[in-house]
């Protein structure tokens, strides 16, 4: 009554309009007596005013909020008639248009077009979110009713891949109920009693209340007694799920790659990434297609890259060698840190990386070994290091041989430097020396920091006996 003498004598640019919108909206969040899709239409949504599209600190806009519920209850079939069904359409149009960002809207709009009976268009929409949501066994299921729908024999494969993807049972009986139909109409009775078996296993876990349409197949249905049931569907599923594939990756290409090693992120689940020539992709450690893989080995995938984030769609095992997509270098190594079991290397074209070894490597690599580093870039375009390994290659150009004269030594600090600049650290003297002795020994290009410049550091040095001097 407030609402309808306001509306009829008060301007609708007032704050006040959009309050009564944002008060029908939390009551009808909390009761269904509120008929929101007629209450809405009567609003206007040419009404909103700039400010409602924008978010309210934590709280959702204001006209995110409205539409999504217009549209959520055209999609639930909350819509009392048609002409509120055309309404709710053009909510999620609008939601669509305004928060893109927001997959939900195009869903919605996909389900409500299949109640008004287009379900070709509705079938664009579905197809859009399936390349965003490929993980997730609502989209293959809400697209095997569409196809179910469209008598497109499809919807099998779609409902095999469905089934597959299913992680949380307690949301998911209609699903499997929907393939016992599809799998029963197809003679496959042994699958089927195994997905029934499944039902009935989360119907009582969790006390839903029993399927009607599962309890007339188990009681009125010759073959269900007679039938052994399947000890398992996974690999069912991956075959008949090859259709619903292709649909989303047929046109997409193979890209070579290689198995990285697993690591644990910062929400505590084992991850593994995946590298290819151009960056890398990290998928959880338990899909099936990396199953007794070793990091290195040779893998085909294919990406989603319309996908938010880019996805790995399909991965399979591939001819090649270990390692093989990524950049090499030869480098040598410089200087070890045993206290954080990483090594610093330096190579050709004096660009220098850090290396952090795994604890098994631990004191295997010493100053002066050569290494050759497996490299990607990251996501900021920075080259890092994946893997590494001993090399017998020899660098010249970093690695040198030295017969010179001391030029300064401090025998109580520990370090000097030879006539020619080469650094000299206590250390690897293995005899003492001091300020005029001539040294022999091998050093390794290295970076002075506090002179900002490239030199040599020595890796082990001997004093000259009395009959090489002079």
């Amino acid at each position: 009554m407030a609402y309808a003498i306001y509306r009829k004598f008060c301007p609708k640019t007032d704050k006040l309009y959009s309050m009564f919108l944002n008060q029908a909206v939390r009551f009808r969040n909390k009761s269904k007596d509120l008929d929101f899709l007629a209450f809405l239409k009567i609003w206007d949504l040419n009404n909103f005013k700039p400010e409602d599209w924008e978010p309210n600190n934590n709280y959702p806009a204001l006209a995110h909020s409205a539409l999504s519920l217009a549209g959520k209850m055209g999609k639930n079939k909350e819509a009392k008639n048609s002409e509120e069904l055309e309404f709710a359409l053009e909510c999620t149009s609008k939601g669509a248009e305004k928060f893109k960002e927001n997959i939900w809207f195009v869903y919605y709009k996909a389900k409500i077009l299949q109640l008004l009976g287009r379900p070709k268009e509705s079938e664009s929409y579905i197809a859009s979110i399936l390349f965003s949501k490929s993980g997730e066994y609502w989209v293959w299921h809400c697209y095997a009713e569409l196809l179910e729908e469209l008598s497109d024999s499809r919807s099998f494969s779609f409902l095999c891949k469905a089934a597959s993807l299913i992680r949380e049972e307690d949301k998911a009986r209609n699903v499997r109920g929907d393939l016992v139909k599809a799998l029963v109409a197809r003679g496959y009775f042994g699958e089927a009693k195994r997905e029934i078996a499944i039902i009935d296993e989360t119907t009582e876990r969790f006390g839903f209340k029993k399927l009607s349409d599962i309890e007339e197949v188990k009681h009125h249905s010759r073959w269900f007694k007679d039938t052994v049931a399947a000890t398992s569907n996974k690999e069912f599923y991956v075959e008949h799920s090859q259709e619903a594939d292709e649909i989303l990756v047929g046109n997409v290409p193979w890209e070579d790659a290689i198995v990285g090693h697993s690591y644990q992120n910062k929400e505590g689940k084992q991850r593994v990434r995946l590298y290819t020539r151009e960056g890398s992709y990290a998928v959880p450690a338990s899909r099936r297609e990396l199953c007794k893989l070793k990091a290195g080995t040779p893998i085909s995938i294919k990406v989603l890259k319309n996908a938010t984030p880019p996805s790995i769609y399909s991965i399979q095992k591939r001819t090649g060698t270990p390692w093989d997509v990524l950049s090499r270098k030869d480098g040598l190594v410089d200087s070890v840190n045993d206290g954080k079991n990483c090594i610093h290397v330096v190579f050709a074209d004096l660009q220098t990386t850090l290396v952090y070894l795994e604890p098994s490597q631990k004191g295997t690599f010493k100053p002066g070994d050569s290494t050759l580093v497996y490299s990607s870039k990251d996501a900021s375009g920075k080259w890092k290091a994946v893997y590494w390994e001993k090399s017998t290659k020899q660098l010249p150009e970093l690695r040198k041989k030295f017969n010179e004269e001391v030029n300064f030594f401090d025998a109580e600090k520990g370090f000097g430097f030879t006539s020619g600049g080469i650094f000299l650290q206590k250390r690897v003297c293995k005899v003492e020396i001091s300020s005029g002795d001539v040294v022999v020994g091998e050093a390794v290009k290295s970076f002075n920091k506090k002179r900002n410049q490239w030199g040599w550091t020595a890796l082990y040095v001997e004093k000259k006996s009395s009959n090489q001097s002079g």
